[in-house]
């Protein structure tokens, strides 16, 4: 195995282990209710969750497809990056309502 496909697929466990944190953590839930930081918690630990589940998914899949496809592997890296990047930020757009701050 490749180093980038072992990168990509620690990059995708960690993104579903957090999505899977954010999505069932009842601890976390309880200390951001409490913090105040955000309007509604539940809504958004619910979408970090599904986005940052995704994000891993994803990952696995394209790390399935550099190993796959060896002679793509730059533009399977690429994607990758790319789509790391534009889900980040949608999720970071759309979960900003969800801030008091």
């Amino acid at each position: 195995m490749k180093s980038t496909t072992l990168i990509m697929f620690l990059g995708s466990f960690g993104f579903l282990i957090i999505g899977l944190i954010s999505l069932l953590s009842k601890r976390i839930k309880k200390y951001f209710k409490e913090s105040g930081v955000y309007k509604d918690t539940d809504k958004f630990m619910y979408y970090n969750g599904v986005f940052n589940l995704f994000l891993g998914l994803v990952g696995i899949v394209l790390g399935i497809l550099d190993m796959i496809f060896t002679e793509k592997s730059k533009y399977i890296i690429i994607i990758y990056i790319i789509f790391i990047f534009i889900l980040s930020t949608i999720q970071n757009k759309l979960l900003k309502k969800y801030k008091n701050i």
